[in-house]
């Protein structure tokens, strides 16, 4: 059986490749993943997951923070659901360079 913080790692990573494969929109994604973290940064098993993965979802959370859906709201500091899927790939493949032959 899976350890929670094991569990953790995987729901988190799993959402991410989601989105780089298009399989969930950028919106559902930014939705998803800020309940996610919500949960996680309360949660005692917080440091139970290792820091590479702790700044893999940290560096995440920054590029969904920038992410609006609306370009009718969208300024220069912000990024729209491509730019997104490219952050989230980027850095997932930091963490999963195997990945990379399945991502598109």
């Amino acid at each position: 059986m899976k350890k929670k913080s094991e569990v953790i790692i995987d729901n988190f990573l799993d959402l991410m490749k989601k989105l780089v494969m298009k399989k969930i929109s950028g919106p559902h994604f930014e939705k998803k993943y800020l309940e996610m973290s919500r949960a996680f940064r309360d949660n005692e098993d917080y440091l139970e997951v290792p820091e590479e993965i702790r700044l893999l979802i940290s560096h995440v959370f920054v590029s969904v923070d920038a992410y609006c859906s609306d370009p009718t709201i969208r300024d220069e500091n912000d990024i729209d659901e491509n730019q997104l899927r490219e952050e989230v790939k980027t850095e997932l493949l930091k963490i999963k360079p195997e990945l990379k032959t399945e991502l598109p």
